[in-house]
This record gives C-alpha cells, sequence and structure tokens, in this order.
C-alpha cells in the first residue's frame, strides 16, 4: 500500500500551536544542542533498561523471601552487587574484605566501605604497591 504524501501545511496541523508550540520546541531544541555538541551523551537507554530488567526480576524472586528482614538483607545484597557492577568493582574481592574487616573497623568510619569510596582506596593501594616493587627493584 502506497502512502500519499501530505503537503506541509496538511502536517503542520497537526503540531501545537500557542504556548505550548513554542515551550516544546524550545525543550526539543535545548535537548537536541546537547545531544550534537556532546560526544559522550548516549544516543539509547540501554543500561537503564538493563538494569531495570534485573529490578523487576528481583522483585518477583523476592516475592518468598521468608521473612521481612530476609526480604531486607536480599534488597541490600542486590543494592551492593548493582553499585559494584556500576563502579567495575570485582564483587568477591570487595565483599571478603568487607566481611572479614567490617567486625573490627569503626562505626564513625563506615562511609569508607561505600563501592566508590572503597574503589579510590584500593586504587591508591595498589599504586603504593606498586611504587614500593619499583624501587625495591
Amino acid at each position: 500500500m502506497l502512502l500519499a504524501i501530505r503537503p506541509a501545511t496538511a502536517i503542520g496541523s497537526y503540531l501545537p500551536t500557542g504556548t505550548l508550540r513554542r515551550t516544546s520546541s524550545k525543550k526539543f531544541s535545548t535537548k537536541l544542542a546537547w545531544f550534537c555538541t556532546d560526544g559522550a551523551a548516549p544516543n539509547d537507554n540501554n543500561a537503564s533498561e538493563r538494569e531495570m530488567k534485573r529490578v523487576v526480576l528481583s522483585r518477583k524472586n523476592s516475592l518468598f523471601a521468608g521473612d521481612p528482614r530476609g526480604g531486607r538483607t536480599a534488597a541490600i545484597l542486590a543494592s551492593l552487587t548493582f553499585i559494584c557492577r556500576r563502579h567495575e568493582i570485582d564483587l568477591q574481592l570487595y565483599l571478603t574484605r568487607l566481611l572479614l574487616n567490617l567486625p573490627s573497623w569503626p562505626a564513625r568510619d563506615l562511609d569508607a566501605w561505600l563501592p566508590d569510596q572503597w574503589k579510590l582506596r584500593q586504587a591508591a593501594r595498589l599504586a603504593a604497591l606498586q611504587d614500593t616493587a619499583i624501587t625495591d627493584s
């Protein structure tokens, strides 16, 4: 089936008029300008869609957590795995260090064990180890 080409006047009749047209075109033009000038701007939202799928599946699996405390624990672990994945942290290494050191860690310094802070400390520790290895050789 061939589609008939409509003249520009017919297409224009579907666009919003007045104040709505000015505000929507201004919003669209600023977002389009940002997208065209920023090379790092994502052209899709696949990453957020994938994460939402994980959240939905986790919610479905959490229906049978047993009790509220188990559901809370599962939610905390799911949150930690998500954050570690976003920061490209080895989850097994992070959880091992966290569970080994957390009981003896002072409560006022618990922010140091947030994944992003831990990654910075880990990078600094590795850099210091590399510097000592270079100076020892």
